[in-house]
């Protein structure tokens, strides 16, 4: 019951770290937007695995879209490349046992950036057809400056995210064992 609740809570405060890092973009014209409101749906991914991951992706991203622009048709296609961040990173979290190198962090965080931005330009596009503001430059000339980008924040990511993990599960099994060790004071004491 103590990890379910443990789960549930911090997927909850890393969805609403999503919400509050999205408001704080540096926005360049329709096609390039630079965040940092995937860091805590890494975080749910590489610490919590794909379920956990995918929800704050998911949750966080719904969220923010509805407060930047409501709900319209394109918001569940807006939704899915953080929802595959969270779902692909926790998939190969999972399966290294939770336990990266720093090769294999560069490797999953950089290919989920790269797919993430994959995912975005091919919604723009899709984006600027439905709503009538597509131009050749729109997708075309951002291509280069947006896989550069995401390219360098995996990297990074990678060096900074498997160390901070770390230090949140040990802070997250030492509070299990306080947890457990006022359980046993009061289960002594009746």
């Amino acid at each position: 019951m103590i990890k379910r609740t443990r789960m549930l809570t911090t997927s909850a405060l890393l969805a609403a770290l999503v919400v509050i890092l999205g408001q704080f973009s540096l926005r360049i014209g329709n096609s390039f937007k630079f965040t940092l409101d995937e860091i805590p749906i890494y975080i749910g991914a590489l610490l919590l695995g794909p379920v956990c991951g995918t929800a704050v992706g998911g949750i966080g991203t719904l969220i923010s879209q509805l407060l930047a622009y409501g709900l319209s048709p394109t918001t569940p296609m807006w939704m899915l490349p953080n929802i595959s961040t969270g779902l692909l990173a926790g998939i190969y979290a999972k399966k290294q046992n939770y336990r990266l190198s720093k090769r294999q962090a560069i490797f999953i965080l950089l290919f989920c950036n790269l797919v993430s931005t994959t995912l975005n330009t091919l919604f723009i596009y899709i984006d600027a057809h439905i709503y009538g503001y597509y131009t050749p430059a729109l997708i075309l000339g951002m291509l280069i400056p947006r896989y550069l980008l995401s390219s360098t924040k995996g990297v990074v990511y990678a060096l900074v995210l498997p160390p901070l993990v770390e230090r949140l599960r040990s802070a997250l099994k030492m509070d299990s064992n306080w947890v457990s060790a006022r359980k046993a004071k009061t289960n002594d004491l009746t």
